[in-house]
């Protein structure tokens, strides 16, 4: 048995693949890995639980065409048609590259709610794609549910749901993806 020790960036849980997790606030996380039951695809990628922490690094684009740092986010610039956009690597606590991020959200009131769709590449050792869709909740302390639309390749048949919330100690956004 082999022991992999993450930290704040990236918990995975597989069902078939990991005896468990534990999951203590900003802690090390050490997960058992166990010899994988089943088949890679839907056996194994299609029943995925991640906690994935991102910190939104690119611009903002303002409904007049006007970029903006993302650090300037707040009720000042909280503007229907306000469009934030994330691209990049989902990494693990090594730096090691796990997967892809592609999203967007388009705030649709003055309180700062959006609706947003987005894709996970690669995620986990898993190939194909994962794609969803739903509100951002910034009036509620920064919640989100998202529903998993389906998925390609390994995530075939994916179907599940993302929840966000906001960590206000670190200014990251922690999902939890549940494939069932």
């Amino acid at each position: 048995m082999s022991t992999m020790k993450l930290a704040v960036s990236l918990l995975l849980t597989y069902v078939t693949g990991f005896e468990h997790a534990v999951v203590l606030g900003e802690e090390t996380r050490v997960l058992k890995k166990t010899k994988g039951k089943g088949k890679k695809g839907k056996k194994a990628c299609t029943k995925l639980a991640i906690e994935v922490r991102e910190t939104w690094t690119e611009d903002l684009v303002l409904p007049d065409g006007t970029t903006v740092p993302v650090e300037a986010l707040g009720p000042d610039l909280y503007t229907p048609g306000l469009l934030q956009y994330y691209s990049g690597y989902v990494q693990d606590a090594e730096g090691e590259n796990i997967g892809k991020a592609y999203q967007k959200f388009i705030m649709i009131d003055s309180d700062g709610n959006s609706i947003g769709d987005g894709t996970y590449i690669d995620l986990a050792g898993c190939e194909g794609s994962i794609t969803f869709s739903g509100p951002y909740l910034a009036s509620t302390v920064g919640t989100g549910t998202f529903t998993v639309l389906g998925g390609t390749g390994d995530f075939l048949g994916a179907k599940g749901v993302i929840t966000e919330s906001y960590d206000e100690s670190t200014g990251e956004g922690v999902r939890m993806i549940h494939l069932q």
